[in-house]
């Protein structure tokens, strides 16, 4: 049984999803805007976050080929893989459905992106959504595609990379009798799901969102609503006689961007669980403003109570957030109250940020990693850490477990900021901070996993750190008064267990 620490060798990320991550063209778009650039540094986040545990990255074959920000993300990291010498670290691992290779993927999502019934809608290549494209222009596979001259070069090289990269497949253990996401639109459609009663007794805005959802999903049709990318494209939903946009069907934004919360979330627990092996860290959106963060929290924790079956759906939601109150962030980007930046300063350190997350430090980490010992050769500190962490979990021992990990992360720590100090908060969990030029910097990005140890109930934890400065966690009112929130996403991590 995969835990959340320890034991397993894999992570699934859901902000790896392409339909988050779609390529912005930059002869339309001068450069991404701040929400994007914080997406991609909340991916190398969380690519950092799971390397530091001593996993693998699993990457479902469309966002292996689709999702523009994973490409980035894996990109970066292969090269300081390299630079290393640590070659025979495999950091991302593909899954394949219905494919043998993520050549035979590729073709199949490239036959589609023309097909009325089942299309393929792009977020790497919006070209293939032209009107006026013809069939003939279409590349029929990966290395066509390769060939010709739809990429230019930022695109072609990260897919020739991760082409040449993502060669080991692995080897899924699917959820038992896991609802399809059809039959699971069409039994949360009908009002009648596991979760109705969980959204009564809570009330509120709870069981608010949990009404606007029925209905919105309701108009839209679960069997058309199976292709979500249509949530995010100004065109008319398919079979509406008004030629409505979804925006229009639903009511509102607000409306419409709880569904994609809701549909990118049960997506995602479905691929999840079709691998069956791999933790799941869900994430929201990242979004801004204090009711969009409550509400897209709630339509997330929804999603993964309908697809796991339980009636007590409020088990799932971190702190109250069915009664209002927002928990803790899965990723923030932050700035002191008292700096003034213009929107071109900001983001332009998030991208220094992003890249520092992924710079020369992640090369040192390769190579404690690359040492495994396997060939007779010493076992690195990094694997020590490991394997003492997996054995204090697999003894059921709460204590030696959070000082197993406490000491890995300072490990860690030594590796990817050699002057940093790690705090560790022994109550809930760890915050590590990742500050852009050095401690006291403007910009601030954290990321928190809250992940439970089914062995040791009640004990939670979380760790890594950054090639920079790493500080003790203090997430007090006082703190808390001097930033700003810049960007934040909601969500949790999720042992593979815990949706069976």
């Amino acid at each position: 049984m995969a835990t959340c620490l320890g034991a397993g060798l894999y992570q699934y990320l859901e902000s790896l999803d392409s339909v988050a991550s779609p390529w912005i063209d930059k002869d339309t778009y001068s450069a991404p805007g701040g929400r994007s650039l914080a997406h991609d540094l909340q991916i190398s986040l969380e690519v950092l976050m799971t390397l530091a545990l001593g996993r693998d990255i699993v990457v479902p074959q469309s966002y292996a080929f689709d999702s523009w920000g994973f490409l980035k993300v894996a990109t970066r990291v292969l090269r300081e893989r390299d630079n290393a010498g640590a070659t025979s670290e495999r950091p991302f691992r593909l899954h394949l459905h219905n494919a043998k290779t993520l050549d035979d993927a590729v073709r199949q999502m490239l036959e589609r992106a023309r097909d009325p019934r089942n299309p393929f809608f792009s977020s790497l290549l919006p070209e293939l959504r032209r009107p006026n494209l013809d069939d003939s222009e279409l590349p029929q596979s990966f290395d066509e595609l390769l060939a010709s001259d739809w990429l230019g070069d930022e695109r072609y090289n990260a897919l020739r990379v991760i082409n040449a990269e993502l060669k080991d497949r692995v080897q899924p253990r699917p959820r038992r009798g896991a609802p399809r996401l059809d039959e699971l639109l069409t039994q949360f459609a009908s009002g009648e799901s596991v979760v109705k009663e969980s959204a009564q007794s809570n009330g509120g805005l709870y069981y608010e969102v949990y009404s606007e959802l029925v209905e919105a999903i309701r108009q839209l049709d679960p069997s058309t609503l199976v292709q979500r990318s249509r949530l995010r494209l100004r065109q008319p939903w398919p079979n509406d006689q008004g030629k409505r946009l979804p925006e229009q069907l639903v009511g509102s934004r607000e409306r419409l961007n709880l569904v994609i919360e809701f549909m990118d979330t049960v997506y995602n627990a479905v691929v999840a669980g079709s691998i069956g092996i791999a933790p799941v860290t869900f994430t929201t959106d990242i979004s801004l403003g204090e009711r969009a963060h409550k509400t897209r929290e709630i339509a997330q924790e929804l999603a993964i109570a309908a697809y796991a079956g339980r009636r007590t759906a409020n088990t799932w939601l971190p702190g109250d957030a069915y009664d209002g109150t927002e928990g803790e962030p899965l990723f923030e980007v932050s700035i002191g109250a008292q700096e003034a930046l213009s929107g071109h300063d900001v983001g332009s350190e998030i991208e220094k940020l992003a890249a520092h997350t992924t710079g020369e430090g992640l090369g040192a980490l390769f190579e404690q990693r690359a040492a495994y010992g396997s060939d007779g050769s010493a076992r690195s500190p990094f694997w020590v850490g490991i394997d003492k962490l997996r054995s204090a979990i697999e003894s059921k021992d709460a204590r030696a477990t959070q000082q197993a990990l406490e000491a890995h992360l300072k490990v860690v720590a030594g590796i990817l900021a050699r002057q940093g100090k790690l705090g560790w908060e022994s109550k809930d969990l760890t915050q590590v901070a990742f500050t852009a030029g050095g401690a006291g910097g403007p910009i601030e990005a954290t990321t928190i996993w809250h992940m439970t140890i089914p062995e040791l109930a009640g004990l939670t934890a979380l760790g890594a750190a950054a090639g920079f400065a790493v500080t003790k966690t203090i997430r007090s009112g006082r703190r808390m008064a001097r930033r700003q929130s810049l960007y934040r996403a909601l969500g949790r991590v999720v042992s593979v267990s815990e949706l069976s």
